[in-house]
């Protein structure tokens, strides 16, 4: 019911076509009803909201799209989960609230296979408002109504169109799909944002048992509310390198060495817990980055005890410390190598290398990510040359070093990892120079 595109300028007055109850004044009714998906919510879903609760004297129901009416929208995996868009458009609706506004405000959660929903057959209401874009909405329930022996409801269309905006221009319009698109985007594309989230439901499937079993209600809650949080975290405008992509080849390089034709030996990642330590590290070691900060590494480990106070007893203790133990290490894979030693830490000391792993990338692939990690710091250090300094000092550091920066991966690694540095630093000399 809810078309997701709304104009964002001033209210039109209703056509004369439109046999509809909004007119040049207010209409009051005693129960309204708006429903929609109310996914990244917008201007216009605030502006048919705020409409919406000012016409209502006793009641307004927000009838939230969820579960498979969702399935196949546009971008699906970019949508926000139901718990978070109920939040806030309640939220939105408390901030426009007057203090001795009586009318009650209810949220409709069933809206999940039957797109008509508790309309049919609602008892205490009296009017539906949809948007100029959903007004056949409002005829397909009043129909639905009737064959249900239930009384026909005022349909009131509010139309957010500018007149001086043209009726065909998508430009003059906000849309959640803009949002979504946005999301896909920086992702990839929809195939590959999607493929993360399969990614995502298998593990934590995996990791997570309610009641020793899959598919719950409470899993699949889980699964869905924490995709949204760390798929919006990488995704983040000031992240270039540090993003889905980086968990996607952390991921890649675990399920390649599984198979024995990666760069970590079969037996450091074959072991089901080893495994799975391994793949929520790679979510969550980075969950938490803001370049020039500190704690990140705490931030995203205090992140990821919060995943597991919301897994609500469901994971392994000792799955849950081992990967807290890892997130920390890795601030300083240098002194971590000291304080665990991979014959006692293999898990760790493989998930050291796997995040290490992009120092020995080929060499486009490692231009990429020195250049992803120039655009993330050259704003926060103070611009090009201070970044430069600083990145060939850290870079001659590592390279004059006798310290091994994978314990597992081999030499081979390792030379690839301080050639590519090599060639950072001089390219950065050369600009210097210049």
């Amino acid at each position: 019911m809810d078309g997701d595109k709304v104009d964002v300028l001033l209210p039109a007055v209703a056509s004369e076509e439109h046999a509809v109850a909004d007119q040049a004044s207010l209409a009051h009714f005693d129960h309204v009803l708006f429903a929609g998906t109310f996914d990244h919510l917008h201007v216009g879903h605030r502006a048919v909201i705020t409409r919406s609760f000012l016409m209502a004297r006793k009641t307004l129901r927000l009838a939230l799209v969820a579960g498979e009416l969702l399935q196949h929208k546009r971008l699906a995996k970019a949508l926000q989960p139901f718990h978070v868009r109920e939040k806030e458009a309640l939220r939105f609706v408390q901030d426009i609230r007057p203090t001795d506004w009586h009318c009650e405000v209810a949220v409709i959660p069933d809206i999940t296979r039957d797109p008509i929903g508790p309309a049919r057959t609602l008892r205490d209401f009296d009017c539906l408002v949809v948007t100029t874009e959903t007004a056949k909405g409002g005829a397909v329930v009043n129909e639905a109504r009737k064959k249900a022996g239930c009384p026909e409801v005022a349909i009131v269309e509010v139309n957010l169109r500018s007149h001086s905006s043209n009726a065909d221009d998508d430009n003059a319009k906000i849309s959640s799909t803009d949002t979504r698109e946005y999301i896909s985007g920086k992702a990839g594309g929809e195939v590959p944002l999607t493929a993360m989230y399969d990614r995502w439901h298998a593990l934590v499937s995996k990791a997570c048992m309610f009641d020793g079993r899959e598919g719950c209600q409470q899993q699949e809650e889980l699964i869905d509310g924490w995709w949204s949080t760390l798929r919006d975290l990488y995704l983040q405008p000031w992240r270039y390198y540090h993003t889905l992509n980086h968990v996607k080849e952390i991921l890649d390089n675990i399920e390649c060495s599984r198979a024995g034709n990666g760069p970590l030996p079969a037996s450091a990642v074959v072991a089901g817990p080893s495994r799975t330590s391994l793949e929520l590290c790679a979510w969550f070691h980075d969950a938490i980055y803001v370049p020039g900060l500190d704690n990140n590494e705490k931030a995203s480990e205090l992140l990821w005890m919060s995943f597991c106070e919301d897994a609500a007893g469901s994971m392994d203790p000792k799955l849950r410390d081992d990967v807290s133990t890892i997130i920390l290490a890795t601030e300083n894979h240098v002194s971590s190598r000291t304080l665990y030693p991979k014959a006692q830490y293999p898990t760790l000391n493989a998930f050291l290398d796997l995040d290490l792993l992009i120092l020995a990338s080929p060499t486009t692939r490692y231009q990429e990510y020195a250049d992803g990690i120039r655009q993330e710091y050259e704003p926060v250090v103070g611009g090009p040359s201070v970044f430069a300094e600083q990145r060939s000092k850290f870079l001659s550091s590592v390279c004059s070093g006798d310290k091994a920066m994978f314990a597992l991966c081999g030499p081979d690694a390792e030379t690839r990892a301080r050639n590519n540095m090599e060639m950072e630093f001089k390219h950065l000399q050369q600009q210097a120079s210049h």
